[in-house]
């Protein structure tokens, strides 16, 4: 008993800490909030998505394929064959 009794106080001095240590951090938002959150950003993603979908029916100019580019320096020619003379 006389252990039991040296101990206390270090365990009575140490079970706030033990409580503190299991209690989460008042700055996580809690489920309710983390619900409000994702359903506004739902909500913004669809209001997004509508009007891209609005911006692409607009009458207007439509992106065309760009046409093939002409050959950068038209001088290129293949070579068939090389003569070498006074070698």
């Amino acid at each position: 008993m006389d252990v039991m009794r040296s101990y206390s106080p270090l365990f009575f001095a140490a079970v706030p800490f033990m409580a503190l240590a299991q209690t989460p951090p008042a700055n996580l938002p809690s489920p309710l909030t983390q619900d409000l959150i994702r359903d506004r950003q739902e909500r913004l993603l669809q209001e997004q998505q509508q009007r891209l979908q609005e911006l692409q029916q607009l009458p207007g100019r439509t992106v065309e394929a760009p046409a093939e580019a002409p050959p950068s320096d038209e001088r290129c020619f293949a070579i068939e064959q090389i003569e070498i003379s006074g070698a």
